[in-house]
């Protein structure tokens, strides 16, 4: 079969696909363009794999191979598609699993009228919220059929199950003298399959740093550039803290890194991430815009491993929540 120019258009765009896939992982969060690179949407990179569909179908039906792998390539890797068979497969363990709810509420303004319902729907046995704010203080206080009610800052959490120990939280000096707002805090939870630690967390935003490219162009790069190492000492230290515990854990929260960002995979990364281990299709958490991107995680230690998760619907918060169920390895 003899290539056409229109053939050649098709394989050049697979490479570049795979090109754009590769800049995302090594350059996510190490430069400044990096950083904003990986805040971005991900689907405009469709634009110009449909552009090229309407050639192949008038002139050269059998450009539409090259155009359909360019097309899985952004789907997959570059839009952080998975695909995973873990929900089908039976479980090995008869310890009953434990439901992990994590969700970001945007201060609860909208979220605290909703929450018997969003608690109703997901049914966890763990919830972990972020930037909690006083209306959802107030809701969670009311609720009644928890072991573990806590509402002592910005982090909130419930348990089916009682404690082991009173929850703590991280002292965050040092980050906090740099400019950091990280919040951390740590529950070691008795639950029916054992004893595990779970930490709820919310990581400094990227927002700080990425907002300068419209307001002060000139000026973003060292802001960016700052706001990265900023943001990478948080997670050095937050990592530290939580590798002090021994046993079962579960990490969860609002990191605001995507799973391209090199301060993820250094940080984060030898930890068993639930959807990316048990969930389907892109499990985009943050809504802004045109914007959307995964930024919000449960993960897991080794002696654990999730069996489901999934991206809930929009409550009423700039983010979505995830739910997943973990068991015992």
């Amino acid at each position: 079969m003899v290539l056409t120019p229109l053939d050649g258009i098709g394989w050049l765009l697979v490479v570049a696909m795979l090109v754009v896939t590769m800049v995302y992982r090594f350059f996510g969060d190490r430069t400044w363009w990096g950083t904003a690179l990986i805040y971005t949407g991900r689907w405009p990179w469709l634009l110009p794999v449909a552009a090229l569909v309407p050639f192949a179908l008038a002139w050269r039906r059998w450009t539409l191979v090259p155009v359909g792998l360019a097309a899985l390539v952004v789907v997959g890797p570059l839009m952080g598609g998975t695909l995973s068979t873990a929900p089908l497969w039976p479980r090995s363990d008869t310890r009953p699993p434990l439901r992990i709810l994590t969700y970001n509420v945007d201060g609860g303004k909208v979220v605290s009228f909703r929450l018997r319902e969003i608690l109703a729907a997901t049914r966890p046995d763990i919830a972990g919220f972020q930037e909690c704010g006083i209306g959802m203080h107030a809701v969670l206080a009311g609720l009644e059929g928890w072991a573990v009610i806590d509402t002592a800052s910005s982090i909130c959490f419930l348990s089916r199950y009682p404690l082991r120990a009173p929850p703590v939280l991280m002292p965050a000096r040092d980050f906090r003298a740099a400019g950091g707002s990280a919040a951390v805090s740590r529950y070691e939870v008795i639950a029916p399959g054992g004893a595990v630690t779970i930490f709820v967390l919310h990581l400094e935003t990227p927002r700080h740093g990425v907002q300068y490219l419209l307001s002060d162009p000139s000026n973003a790069p060292p802001v960016i550039d700052a706001n990265n190492l900023l943001r990478e000492t948080e997670s050095r230290v937050v990592r530290r803290w939580i590798d002090s515990t021994t046993g079962p854990r579960i990490v969860l929260g609002d990191f605001n890194l995507p799973v391209e960002s090199v301060i993820w995979r250094r940080y984060w990364g030898s930890l068993d991430d639930a959807f990316g281990s048990a969930g389907n299709g892109w499990g985009f958490t943050k809504l802004n815009g045109w914007i959307r991107v995964r930024i919000d995680h449960v993960l897991l230690s080794d002696e654990l491993k999730a069996v489901s998760a999934r991206v809930g619907e929009d409550w009423g918060s700039d983010h979505l929540p995830i739910t997943s169920e973990v068991v015992w390895r």
